[in-house]
């Protein structure tokens, strides 16, 4: 593998630099996509990692014209033509050797309410112009959360614009659900209370990544929507206390639903870290190394047996959470929003925590009335990787 180059500093690193790298030549090999290694077709490869020689040696390294890097190979893989040539752009090896998610991170910004960079976007441009279209996935990535105007009325709308992006998620509330007051509610969310920052479903093995509310019918009075950047809580507490920050990402908590013949649950630490990754002497590559943060008090579980018999963990985890709320919920935290009919916001629920004022119901077919949809990280990671 490359010899010790900080991830920040590998994708820019020009076509000269890469050459100097100690590129393990295994790897190197298992990176080729030429049409001998990868079929044209289905896009698979033709040839297995393991069947790749252990003695196999890079024989020469050349930079072409258009600054691709070009290997040819001592004791290739049996039946390859005398001439392969490995040929890949500096890019394409970035994109190996740090991963996808790993580029992508490098660009998310946190952000405060007068920091938020908001982009909003006029939902024809959103849907028909693939320039606008990137721009507001490059910001949806960067800040967690955007904007689409103009959406039309109707229950069809925020299909649309969810599947410009990948296909929905489906959970037991429906591919789609409404957000209103309603008797003798399921839900929180479907009354006309307060409802505090939270994120949805963490109960769940895979939550929803994505988050869309269209706004049909706004309220006449209250209603405001806010929202508030998990990641930028994290940051303030890992500026003030590194272990609070570290007990954040040891100690899990559970999340459950247990109602109406489904129990959920699942345990997750507050801040959830990248495989391989942890909390860092250095605030930019902590900050980088966070996954999701997981926050839903009114479905937090008990503590386990197990947990319960840690008092020092759970002790630990009192005094962090409230920090964390305390951060979360500060009021240079919180942006707020009243969305209008035609309004529809697209949030990182993995990232962004959202939260509602309290409001007056209305009479009814006066009510406010948003209708919500869900995307999964893959086909979301999948669209974001598609614009580079």
């Amino acid at each position: 593998m490359p010899a010790a180059v900080p991830s920040s500093s590998l994708k820019d690193l020009t076509s000269e630099q890469i050459m100097k790298l100690d590129l393990d030549p295994i790897w190197l090999r298992d990176t080729c996509s030429c049409k001998h290694c990868v079929d044209s077709s289905s896009g698979q490869k033709n040839f297995w990692t393991v069947d790749i020689p252990n003695d196999i040696k890079i024989k020469s390294r050349n930079i072409a014209g258009d600054g691709a890097l070009e290997f040819t190979w001592e004791n290739d893989l049996p039946g390859m033509p005398a001439d392969h040539v490995t040929r890949q752009h500096p890019s394409e090896l970035q994109e190996a050797l740090l991963g996808p998610e790993s580029m992508l991170s490098m660009q998310r910004k946190t952000w405060t309410a007068s920091s938020l960079s908001l982009f909003a976007v006029d939902h024809n441009d959103y849907m028909n112009d693939p320039a606008a279209f990137r721009e507001g996935l490059m910001a949806l990535h960067q800040y967690g959360l955007i904007f689409v105007r103009g959406v039309p009325e109707s229950k069809q709308a925020v299909v649309d614009v969810a599947e410009r992006i990948g296909p929905l998620k489906s959970t037991f509330y429906g591919m789609t659900w409404d957000v209103k007051s309603v008797p003798k509610a399921k839900n929180v969310a479907y009354t006309s209370g307060h409802l505090g920052f939270h994120q949805d479903l963490l109960y769940m093995y895979d939550p929803p990544r994505l988050q869309l509310l269209h706004c049909l019918r706004s309220s006449a009075q209250g209603g405001a929507s806010l929202f508030s950047d998990g990641f930028q809580a994290c940051r303030d507490i890992y500026e003030s206390d590194q272990s609070t920050f570290r007990d954040l990402c040891e100690v899990k908590t559970n999340f459950h639903y247990n109602k109406d013949g489904k129990h959920y649950l699942q345990s997750r630490p507050l801040i959830e870290c990248k495989p391989g990754s942890g909390p860092s002497s250095n605030i930019e590559e902590a900050i980088d190394s966070i996954r999701a943060v997981n926050w839903s008090p009114p479905f937090q579980g008990p503590f386990t047996k197990h947990q319960i018999e840690s008092t020092h963990d759970i002790k630990r985890w009192y005094k962090a959470a409230r920090k964390f709320r305390d951060q979360s919920e500060s009021d240079k935290n919180v942006f707020e929003r009243m969305m209008k009919p035609g309004d529809c916001v697209i949030f990182d629920n993995q990232r962004v925590l959202h939260a509602r004022t309290a409001f007056a119901a209305g009479d009814a077919g006066k009510e406010r009335w948003l209708n919500g949809c869900y995307v999964d990280a893959d086909p979301y990671w999948s669209a974001l990787r598609k614009q580079y």
